[in-house]
């Protein structure tokens, strides 16, 4: 039931984040606020739902330690959603451009199908509790 919930407000979550994307230049767009946030978490979660979600494809997630990094979650669990979904990779660069960040595709080490997608975020300074 929690992974519903989850599943639900990552929904509401993009809702909300696509009607922040601009379709024109001209349009104004809501700057969220960056927060230390714990990467690993987010990543972890979304694994979690897209192997619920996306059963037929094989998701694996490697984080083994906590990493406190400076970004929106909300722009985060956008990023990994649009990679989960096989769609907007273009879409999910800005967003980790814009938190100060990259997404690169890097080479899946032996396997011969599939991808990797590496994201890295910008460290937090200051490790104050999460």
């Amino acid at each position: 039931m929690a992974l519903l919930n989850s599943a639900e407000e990552a929904s509401a979550a993009a809702q909300r984040l696509l009607g922040d994307v601009p379709h024109r230049r001209t349009q104004p767009t809501v700057k969220p606020s960056m927060n230390v946030i714990d990467v690993t978490e987010l990543v972890r979660d979304a694994g979690q739902l897209g192997v619920v979600i996306y059963q037929e494809r094989p998701i694996q997630v490697h984080a083994s330690q906590r990493l406190p990094a400076r970004a929106s979650p909300e722009i985060v669990d956008r990023i990994l959603s649009l990679l989960l979904d096989n769609v907007g990779r273009y879409i999910a660069r800005a967003l980790a451009r814009e938190q100060g960040g990259e997404l690169a595709a890097v080479d899946p080490h032996g396997t011969d199908d599939g991808a990797r997608l590496e994201l890295t975020l910008p460290l937090a300074e200051n490790t104050q509790p999460l």
